[in-house]
């Protein structure tokens, strides 16, 4: 079905409304990307940490595990919550969280510290998955699939990016200066 066409002075207003569109949807997919990087982004660290903590990579590896399993609680209490509560105000909040979160681990003082912060970050890190429905169900039905796609498309960038960027970023500028930079993304 065509979609009608608002005309001021001949000019259509098809194109900007399409072009804010598109916009919106680079914003949300580079949302999601940024937000799935905070549960994969301790793995390249773990050296830099167990250096930093005096320790060994395989003494702080469990801080990755902990990421894991924070995450599978935020699909279990928070992501539920999407279908009951205003997507976005949860989407704000659980992005405050992930700061505050991702804040604390760039300030710990040790691994258990690290591994809390790292465990609220990425319980909190289920901004996707909310993102995804709050997408496919506000997209015009013609175009819903390709949105959903860049959402999806966002939050494999943002694991793979993860890894690759923050192990880079992290070698250059130390450990701290990731989780600072994940901060203040969200």
């Amino acid at each position: 079905m065509p979609t009608a066409t608002v005309t001021t002075a001949g000019r259509s207003t098809e194109a900007p409304a399409r072009r804010a569109g598109s916009l919106l949807l680079v914003l949300i997919a580079v949302c999601t990307a940024v937000t799935a990087a905070n549960i994969y982004l301790a793995a390249p660290l773990l050296p830099l940490i167990a250096r930093d903590y005096g320790s060994t990579p395989s003494a702080v590896a469990w801080v990755a595990s902990v990421a894991q399993f924070g995450y599978a609680f935020g699909l279990l209490v928070f992501a539920p919550l999407g279908d009951s509560v205003n997507r976005r105000r949860l989407v704000a909040a659980l992005s405050l969280v992930t700061t505050a979160a991702l804040t604390a681990a760039a300030l710990a003082t040790g691994t258990t510290a690290l591994a809390a912060a790292v465990l609220v970050a990425s319980a909190a890190t289920v901004v996707p998955q909310l993102l995804v429905p709050l997408v496919a169900q506000r997209a015009p039905a013609d175009r819903r699939a390709r949105h959903v796609a860049a959402v999806i498309a966002g939050l494999f960038t943002g694991i793979v990016a993860a890894r690759v960027l923050g192990g880079l970023i992290g070698q250059a500028f130390g450990w701290r200066v990731v989780f600072v930079g994940a901060a203040v993304l969200p």
